[in-house]
């Protein structure tokens, strides 16, 4: 342990706390924006959901914050206390696994709409619940033996909960990139291709940021037998739930911008002129558009304008008596020019 009583244990407990609440900051705009955004459109399952990661991280936040007041303040100069781990520490894995098991299910469901591959998606629950149950043992461990300096002695269990949590991780954002890669990277389209990159971008961002402190969270319990795993560990469940809400706000990105004149003139198409009417061709101004539940792919279609033109014969008025005598005139004349020539 640290030489400092406190330090070694309080002080990373204090680091995450920071991080914690920070992220939680962002947690709170996101939801804002989730609520005025989606709150007619999403299912009344999908807002419940929301709302109960966001209960679930603020009741994480705030054991978090009674835990350093009861270590700090209440047991001040306790230097036993400071040694032994209590209902604190022991909430701390159950409640990330209960908020990191929400997160990932909610991901398969998606990805299972999408690649349709049975044995995939089991592959990824089974690690999430590895990981949930994972974090229980976890729990369970730490009420047998609740010495900071016991820690490392079961950490088998921890490689369990955290290992399975970012492999599972891993392979929801290889999933995604997978298929949006070989399906619909590229297709042609300059709109189509900035929205494909955008999700590509989203998912890899959401899906890396999560492992990625998983992964690190379980290499400082395993190198060091100091509380610095903490400053990894606490904002965990957090870093989750931004997750998820930054892939639910990102949906109104994704749209193709269908009034954009540069669009339009990307897809016009060629006009035919003919002698008997006009054919315009203009493929479709939304050739691919990506929703939230499922991919959708609408194909160019093309639209035939013709125009036809139809000749008649009219008799004119003479517009002045003058012009009218004039062709009578004429006429009698050639009615007697043709008696002479039939004489």
């Amino acid at each position: 342990m640290h030489g400092k009583p406190a330090e070694g244990i309080y002080g990373p407990v204090l680091i995450g706390l920071l991080f914690n609440v920070l992220v939680y900051g962002i947690i709170i705009t996101q939801c804002y924006t989730y609520f005025t955004t989606y709150k007619n459109r999403d299912p009344l399952w999908t807002k419940m959901l929301v709302s109960t990661l966001v209960v679930v991280d603020i009741a994480m936040t705030v054991v978090i914050a009674h835990f350093l007041y009861d270590g700090v303040i209440l047991h001040f100069g306790d230097f036993e206390h400071l040694k032994v781990a209590d209902w604190h520490v022991m909430a701390f894995p159950v409640m990330i696994g209960f908020v990191s098991i929400i997160v990932q299910l909610f991901y398969v469901s998606r990805i299972h709409a999408l690649i349709k591959k049975r044995y995939f998606t089991v592959i990824i629950i089974l690690l999430s619940f590895g990981s949930v149950v994972g974090g229980c043992v976890t729990t369970w461990q730490v009420s047998q033996s609740p010495f900071y300096a016991q820690f490392q002695s079961w950490d088998s269990i921890v490689v369990i909960w955290l290992g399975c949590a970012a492999v599972a991780d891993n392979l929801i954002t290889a999933s995604l990139l997978r298929f949006f890669i070989r399906r619909a990277y590229k297709v042609g389209f300059k709109e189509s291709d900035i929205v494909i990159d955008r999700i590509i971008r989203v998912a890899v961002q959401t899906g890396l940021l999560t492992s990625m402190a998983a992964i690190a969270n379980m290499v400082s319990f395993l190198v060091d037998n100091t509380g610095t795993h903490f400053i990894f560990n606490l904002p965990l469940s957090n870093l989750y739930t931004t997750s998820l809400l930054t892939s639910l706000n990102s949906r109104e990105g994704w749209k193709l911008n269908q009034n954009n004149p540069s669009h339009l003139n990307s897809h016009q198409g060629n006009s035919v002129s003919g002698s008997h009417g006009v054919m315009s061709i203009m493929s479709s101004k939304a050739p691919i558009i990506y929703r939230r539940d499922k991919q959708s792919v609408q194909s160019p279609e093309i639209f035939v304008h013709v125009e036809s033109h139809e000749m008649r014969d009219v008799v004119l008025p003479a517009e002045k008596s003058g012009d009218h005598n004039d062709l009578e005139g004429l006429s009698d004349s050639a009615s007697a020019s043709g008696s002479l020539g039939a004489k």
